[in-house]
């Protein structure tokens, strides 16, 4: 018996030839529930009717309707004249269908209930509903599987993105087994074993027990996914997957020294195969429904930005696989790239065979990649986190094919500071209503493995600050310079100008808000300690970081005079980045190093690449961790089975969410927005925000696009 992923996958992609096989599944489920059923197709034409009830009298008042035409609307109705037309003593008209129709179809239900018809339809949950519930059913499900599903999951229906040296179709085989490989494991399994178990089941697709692949040419084929190597270099890892696998999952032939993938574990990898191609299905039409409403041009247009779409995703999660896995072997984290959605657009326009008559759509198809990116729906989410999985762990075979090695390197129960772009958002993460607590669960999840988190009284002071900001910008009538961060949230949350004070509450008081900050900090697991301004540092590097932090925020106040609370803010950065060195200085380089500063300030990632900071230390490392890199760690370092408990509690390695800097007369028209669509998902309201934002930006004066990871230019503005 096929799963129900299974069945609905192939329900999902039944084709319009494929009727007479529709026709043959349905009779075999109706026949299990209707054993007066009579099957009335005939070549002469059936008056618009499939099938009918039996009955004594001779006359039947039930006909039955089998389709597969998604346009089935105006196929009911048709069939519903037909009906009047040749059978006038039908009452009763029973649509089944493999398509999704459900509560879609109770005005038409109503229509024809108005003219003494009933429609009653039986449709693709109808199916699911009872395919296991007789042994007729579930035999005629495998049947329809077995010809409808299985040679597009066999055929490794997943498109991917093209590198330089695999070709499309062996990438889309690579990350699809990679991805069913990493789903199926247990959490903590060996990555190294898990990777080139994939790529040998992946290598195994088309052998059979008839037609067994030689040893030889395992290799030739696993080699192919991973080009860079010689084959004596990855000899060794294909053996022992073979030898493992060779326990419980293949078939052996000894004499020829042959594999094949048994019965069991080619059927339960339909079954996962058909849950992957399900889920980028349901992604798809996500993407569609959502891009449709964006451009005009109809169905036509609206597919070419699809497409678009999911080769911008695929190029954007290969580039952060490849920066995390090189991150790792270097032993250095690079800057993030604000330019990294756009230029995977532009790839992407590429690689999907864009035609450049249609190069304007890119900022609309980036900004639903970005939207989908920030606020995944579950739908998506399902579908993104094995991209992004199977992307990540592509990029460290091409780096080196002994994954587990590699990560065993990087830090657990290390000591991770915060700066205050990392910590604003928990707050109106706090009270969000059914919606992603990114920020929590990153840092909750870090605690698990045992790190610690700590912050600086200075941060937390840049933090009381920026609270007390937004509550002066809410109470305000006339306001210069963009809206704060918090306010920013707490709006599009949901919340109303008028209630704000009464939510800031919940956070800060009037007579000790740095204590009040300090205790919501350690409710999340984060703790305040003092900065180590210590002496291990050479005096040159520590004068060339003041300075180079000095000059930031200078020119971010636009002015060169000596302004204190440019100093202060300059003076927190400058402590933080101390402090990680001072504590890197002391432990050493050997074990990889276990102090970092998680920031999302552009400013903080570039200052290992400034001139002055390579002059004093040609060989400075940077100790700035970007919100990327701790994902990925926590979903592939050393404590990742402590980190992610259950399958449920999966990795979310997607790009960090992108916010406007509003400016004030923009900000109104968020906040009326938002107040017009109080009833909505999260998801539509971010996207009719933004688009009402975009709008009004035309006649108003262009809103700053910046990035969390440049909220450091409203930093500036805390004091």
């Amino acid at each position: 018996m096929p799963t129900r992923d299974r069945f609905e996958f192939a329900l999902d992609n039944t084709k319009k030839t494929q009727w007479e096989l529709f026709e043959e599944l349905a009779s075999s489920f109706l026949s299990s529930e209707y054993t007066q059923l009579r099957t009335m197709a005939s070549a002469s034409g059936d008056g618009g009717r499939d099938s009918e009830l039996f009955s004594d009298e001779g006359i039947s008042s039930v006909a039955f309707q089998y389709s597969v035409t998604d346009e089935w609307g105006p196929k009911i109705r048709s069939t519903v004249r037909r009906l009047e037309e040749n059978f006038g003593d039908i009452a009763v008209l029973k649509y089944v269908t493999n398509q999704k129709i459900g509560a879609k179809a109770d005005e038409l239900k109503r229509e024809l209930m108005g003219k003494g018809k009933v429609l009653d339809v039986l449709d693709q949950s109808w199916f699911l509903d009872r395919l296991d519930s007789d042994m007729n059913r579930a035999g005629a499900a495998e049947r329809y599987c077995s010809l409808v599903a299985d040679p597009i999951i066999d055929g490794k229906g997943l498109s991917g993105r093209s590198t330089k040296s695999l070709t499309r179709d062996e990438l889309s085989v690579a990350l699809f087994y990679l991805d069913m490989q990493r789903a199926d494991d247990e959490m903590g399994k060996n990555l190294t074993r898990t990777s080139f178990e994939a790529l040998v089941k992946a290598a195994l697709a088309d052998a059979t027990p008839e037609n067994p692949m030689p040893r030889d040419e395992i290799y030739t084929k696993v080699k192919k996914f991973l080009p860079r190597y010689e084959i004596s270099h990855i000899k060794r890892f294909i053996d022992s997957a073979l030898s493992r696998l060779k326990r419980r999952d293949l078939n052996y032939w000894e004499k020829t020294d042959s594999f094949n993938l048994n019965h069991t574990v080619r059927e339960h990898q339909r079954d996962l195969a058909a849950q992957r191609l399900l889920s980028k299905d349901l992604f798809a039409r996500e993407i569609t429904e959502t891009i449709s409403g964006r451009v005009e041009g109809g169905p036509e247009l609206a597919s070419i930005a699809t497409d678009w779409a999911f080769a911008c995703i695929d190029s954007y999660f290969l580039k952060q696989g490849e920066r995390f896995a090189s991150a790792v072997i270097k032993g250095e984290i690079p800057a993030p790239e604000a330019s990294d959605l756009s230029d995977a657009a532009s790839e992407g326009m590429s690689i999907a065979g864009v035609n450049k008559r249609h190069a304007h759509l890119k900022k609309k198809v980036t900004d639903l990649v970005l939207d989908t990116l920030a606020a995944p729906s579950l739908s998506a989410k399902k579908y993104l986190t094995g991209r992004a999985n199977s992307y990540t762990l592509l990029a460290f075979l091409s780096e080196t094919p002994d994954i587990q090695s590699a990560t065993n390197k990087l830090f657990s129960r290390g000591i991770i500071w915060l700066d205050s772009s990392a910590l604003l958002p928990l707050f109106p993460e706090a009270t969000s209503q059914g919606l992603d607590r990114t920020f929590h669960n990153i840092f909750e999840r870090t605690k698990r493995t045992g790190t610690k988190l700590k912050v600086s009284p200075g941060v937390v002071e840049e933090v009381e600050r920026h609270l007390n900001r937004c509550r002066s910008y809410a109470s305000s009538q006339n306001w210069s310079g963009s809206v704060p961060y918090v306010y920013q949230r707490y709006v599009l949350q949901g919340g109303q100008r008028d209630r704000f004070s009464g939510w800031l509450e919940k956070f800060i008081g009037d007579y000790r808000p740095m204590d009040d900050v300090i205790d919501f900090l350690g409710e999340v697991g984060i703790d305040v300690a003092e900065p180590e301004l210590g002496d291990r540092l050479d005096d040159d590097l520590r004068s060339k970081i003041t300075s180079y932090w000095q000059e930031i925020h200078a020119r971010r106040r636009g002015g060169d005079e000596y302004n204190i609370d440019t100093d202060k803010l300059a003076r927190h950065d400058i402590e933080c980045v101390i402090t990680v060195l001072n504590e890197r200085a002391r432990e050493g380089r050997e074990a990889g190093f276990k102090s970092w500063l998680l920031t999302l300030d552009g400013a903080a990632h570039r200052m290992a690449a400034a001139a002055e900071i390579r002059a004093a230390d040609p060989n400075f490392i940077s100790p700035i961790m970007s919100l990327d890199f701790l994902l990925k760690y926590l979903a592939y370092g050393p404590a990742r089975d402590i980190a992610y408990r259950n399958d449920s509690d999966s990795v979310r390695v997607f790009a960090p969410e992108l916010f406007d800097n509003i400016p004030p007369d923009l900000m109104s028209v968020a906040e009326k927005v938002r107040s017009d669509l109080a009833t909505l998902d999260m998801s539509v309201v971010k996207r009719r925000v933004r688009d009402g934002i975009d709008k009004a930006s035309s006649s108003i004066g262009e809103a700053h696009l910046g990035g969390l990871e440049e909220i450091d230019a409203n930093m500036d503005q805390l004091f």
